[in-house]
């Protein structure tokens, strides 16, 4: 997101309580979800130029494809948010899988990628460029309604975080894991929907995702049981 008005970018993280801090300043625009092109959201209607979404463009991608120049890193309010990897990743099952086993999402998406690698690659990689984030804030979603208290108080917006659960994390359930639990129901497999994210895991996928996200584990500072 590049608001222009406020002079401030915003890295989205997937699955990182991102549209409520994107609805933060749209409503501060009076800008329905519906109107979030200028804010450079959504799908991309010229396809010769960027990737296919928008919203979730690297500092990389946004330098690459000329929307900003590079200086604009430096002078404008640039923030991300972030999740503990761990939690993030069966957040992400849940919304985009149509797997009924999570070993075989971690298989599928994470150690051999595949469909949908850009939404689970690494946080870091969202705001990082030349090794080194560009970032002047980096809010947790643990910490989500602290921080958009903050942004609230840098920009002077007029709205307010919208509703979001003891995670942190807005409530939604993807299509796909709907229709997973349709799935199994039908067939009598198992499906996997712990109330613990936790529990998902094995020793097995825990070290997967460890693996694959250390740069994000180090720099966040973040631990499995975080």
């Amino acid at each position: 997101m590049i608001s222009h008005h406020h002079r401030c970018i915003y890295f989205h993280v997937p699955k990182t309580g991102g549209q409520s801090i994107e609805r933060l300043f749209l409503d501060d625009l009076g800008l329905s979800w519906e109107q979030r092109a200028p804010l450079l959201l959504g799908a991309n209607e010229n396809r010769k130029v960027g990737p296919p979404r928008l919203a979730h463009m690297t500092a990389d991608e946004i330098i690459a494809f000329r929307y900003i120049p590079e200086r604009m890193l430096g002078e404008y309010f640039c923030f991300a948010t972030v999740r503990n990897p761990w939690s993030r990743v069966v957040s992400a099952f849940r919304y985009i899988t149509s797997h009924a086993r999570f070993e075989e999402f971690v298989d599928d998406r994470i150690r051999d990628g595949g469909r949908f690698a850009w939404f689970l690659r690494p946080q870091t990689d969202f705001y990082y460029r030349n090794g080194e984030s560009v970032c002047d804030q980096v809010i947790r979603l643990e910490n989500l309604k602290d921080g958009a208290a903050g942004l609230i108080s840098r920009f002077d917006l007029s709205s307010q975080l919208g509703h979001v659960n003891s995670s942190g994390e807005a409530l939604k359930v993807g299509a796909r894991f709907k229709n997973a639990v349709k799935h199994t129901a039908e067939t009598g497999a198992a499906l996997e929907d712990h109330s613990d994210w936790r529990e998902f895991f094995t020793p097995r996928t825990r070290a997967i995702v460890e693996a694959y996200y250390a740069r994000d584990i180090d720099v966040l500072g973040y631990e499995f049981d975080d």
